[in-house]
């Protein structure tokens, strides 16, 4: 989901740097009520789906920032003389699963717009099956980063790269003798583990899992202010890893699972929290209502503070699938949201228009989490 969420009164400037990083906003100096109400179509995730099969798109447009090294060009043999490739690394900050923060560098073909950062088992299957590809090595290692992003710390990082890489070369060279011997499908029963963070996983559950966090949290990745809604999708995001992890992986799996997702939540409070405190200046106003401060505290600067309803509607999304249901999330929600359009300015006669859209907002970003799976 290579998606940019927009509070309900900002809009996008350009992006501020890297792969998946964030993306900068300012605030429509316009009646708020107005606004809200002619821009709830913004919400709409109608054509999500389509993002989601596209999403490499999404990433490249992002990559030509300041912040990249340049990697030695290689060349590659053609029947009629030789091609030439460079490959850039995007840098990333990424938060471990004890909450540490740390660097990883993603590469990608500057020429060719290639991100070699999707269907990473396909192209183990192509490597084991004898194919030529002279990208072979970037995919490996992305899929290498992509897994040390999630699964990682601050003081492991560069020994679990080392690992996992070996671990992926090993998995080749199972898959390889699997079809040497006729094995119908090489990538099942792989003897070869990789054991990060303590516990020990299979190759490709790690790979979908390490991809499917990923994925889920795209959007959210490139959002450094959140309005009450996008809490609401984070919840999505959250339960949609962890129902995956409760039905697929054992317990020690899925226990470390939840301690990723439990970082990643308070990384992102206190990011948009920070943010919003460095800019504090330039939007609180003294004339700002009592009503309003109680769930945005810094005035005109939309970004949800009140932390009891933030966490009371992240936790209500992430539960469905196991003590609610989608329905009977967003008539909760439904319930919650309606304080928070008032201290917007929202008239009463125009919740009912605003939670509609809301409401079709969130099944569609459900529908496209669903997909991931």
């Amino acid at each position: 989901m290579g998606i940019a969420e927009i509070s309900n009164n900002l809009i996008q400037v350009n992006p501020s740097e890297g792969r998946r990083n964030t993306v900068g906003y300012k605030v429509r100096p316009t009646a708020e009520e107005s606004e809200r109400a002619a821009n709830c179509d913004t919400y709409q995730f109608g054509e999500i789906k389509d993002k989601v099969k596209s999403q490499m798109k999404e990433r490249i447009a992002n990559l030509k920032v300041p912040n990249i090294l340049d990697i030695p060009s290689k060349a590659s043999p053609e029947e009629n003389g030789t091609i030439t490739k460079t490959v850039m690394k995007s840098f990333q900050t990424v938060v471990g699963h004890d909450g540490s923060k740390f660097e990883v560098g993603y590469r990608y073909n500057y020429q060719t717009g290639d991100c070699y950062d999707s269907n990473y088992f396909d192209v183990l299957v192509r490597k084991a099956s004898g194919d030529e590809d002279f990208y072979f090595n970037e995919y490996f290692q992305n899929m290498a980063v992509d897994i040390i992003s999630n699964f990682s710390t601050a003081s492991t990082y560069k020994s679990d790269l080392a690992h996992v890489r070996s671990s992926i070369n090993a998995a080749v060279k199972e898959m390889r003798e699997n079809i040497k011997s006729g094995s119908e499908n090489p990538t099942e029963n792989l003897r070869t583990k990789i054991t990060i963070g303590g516990v020990e996983w299979g190759v490709k559950e790690l790979v979908d899992t390490s991809s499917l966090i990923r994925n889920s949290f795209d959007g959210i990745d490139r959002t450094i202010t959140m309005d009450y809604i996008e809490y609401a999708k984070m919840g999505l995001s959250i339960g949609n890893v962890q129902n995956f992890a409760d039905k697929h992986l054992n317990k020690e799996q899925s226990d470390m699972v939840k301690s990723v997702l439990q970082a990643r939540a308070n990384y992102y409070d206190k990011r948009i929290d920070e943010n919003a405190e460095k800019h504090k200046d330039k939007w609180i106003n003294a004339k700002t209502s009592e009503q309003r401060q109680k769930y945005y505290k810094y005035g005109y600067y939309v970004s949800a503070t009140n932390e009891e309803l933030r966490n009371s509607i992240r936790n209500l999304f992430a539960s469905i699938g196991k003590s609610t249901d989608l329905a009977g999330a967003l008539s909760q929600y439904n319930q919650l949201i309606p304080p928070t359009l008032k201290a917007s300015g929202v008239s009463e006669s125009s919740f009912a228009q605003v939670l509609k859209n809301d409401a079709k907002t969130l099944s569609s970003y459900y529908s496209a989490l669903f997909l991931l799976q």
